[in-house]
């Protein structure tokens, strides 16, 4: 992956679309190379929950990396946020429908096949009595597992093909609860900033599927990472900076005007550092109905969002590096 970073830095390829083609094209293909078999353990842990970002496998975590730099938002972003902005499925997921492939393969091959052989022995060991930890069960019976925890279910007892559209459906529809409950819980301060203040609770599974506009319209990542980072709360206000040094959420106040808590919502809007672009861009704000809202305001032209965003980051740096010269 680092090399093929390197290369498009060299070349000047900054498009989204493209970086993520050469992903899944020269890197996924190495990384989940016979996932459909061995990837099933892991895709099981996964779907269960008992995996985090951190501690998932190390291509799934090359994976998010690999998303996060594209956006150009820091690591602790939210894996959720990452996936739903980029349009992108979970390795893991592809790992199932790329084993859901094999055994409908499998079980409509001919019965002299060495594919269908392997199948049914596979299938036997599983219904088989007895308990076995995940690394030890059949391939079938963690593909069931699997299958079973996005909420598909499996019959080995009889084994007939799977519907695909029917596992790609459960896979979105697992992504979006994942999304909604972790958005739910104590502190998840960007994850509700993602759900409720962006997209104006307006969230399906649909729009997991979908890749931001912007992506696709600003090649350029100087234009694209600022907008990125207030789309996803990992921005450069107090309310994210204070995070590192533990500062209290209500006690993260805007150090330019003291108005209040440096949140998106107050960037875009209420700071008067701003005032200026606010004039400028005066398009993006003259027809806002009231009350203003950051759902409403990121419905507008991306490429105009973009470049908004890149100055609202140029004018915090000059302030900020002002201030450190003071």
């Amino acid at each position: 992956m680092h090399s093929c970073n390197a290369r498009c830095a060299a070349l000047g390829v900054e498009a989204a679309p493209l970086q993520l083609r050469l992903f899944s094209t020269m890197v996924d293909a190495v990384l989940s190379y016979g996932s459909e078999v061995w990837g099933m353990q892991l895709a099981a842990a996964s779907a269960a929950g008992k995996t985090s970002s951190t501690a998932g496998s190390k291509a799934e975590r090359l994976h998010l990396a690999h998303l996060r730099r594209l956006l150009g938002v820091r690591q602790g972003t939210p894996t959720a946020v990452v996936l739903a902005e980029a349009g992108e499925r979970p390795l893991w997921q592809r790992w199932v429908l790329r084993a859901v492939k094999l055994w409908n393969l499998a079980v409509t091959a001919e019965q002299s096949s060495l594919l269908w052989q392997a199948m049914t022995a596979s299938v036997a060991l599983a219904v088989a009595p007895g308990h076995r930890i995940p690394a030890r069960q059949p391939w079938a019976q963690q593909l069931a597992a699997a299958l079973a925890a996005i909420g598909v279910q499996l019959d080995l007892h009889q084994p007939q093909p799977v519907c695909k559209a029917a596992v790609q459906s459960a896979c979105s529809a697992w992504q979006l609860k994942q999304l909604q409950d972790a958005a739910t819980r104590e502190g998840a301060s960007k994850l509700q900033h993602y759900t409720q203040g962006v997209w104006g609770g307006t969230l399906d599974a649909a729009s997991l599927d979908t890749r931001a506009a912007y992506l696709t319209v600003v090649r350029e990542r100087s234009r694209r990472a600022p907008l990125a980072q207030l789309l996803t709360g990992s921005h450069w206000g107090a309310e994210e900076t204070g995070r590192w040094d533990k500062t209290p959420p209500e006690q993260r106040l805007c150090s330019h005007c003291g108005g209040g808590v440096e949140t998106v919502h107050h960037i875009i809007f209420d700071c008067p550092l701003y005032a200026s672009l606010r004039t400028r861009f005066s398009d993006l704000f003259c027809l806002l109905p009231e009350p203003r809202t950051l759902h409403a305001f990121f419905q507008q032209p991306p490429a105009r969002l973009a470049t908004f965003a890149a100055s609202l980051k140029l004018q915090w740096q000059v302030a900020h590096d002002a201030a450190v010269l003071l």
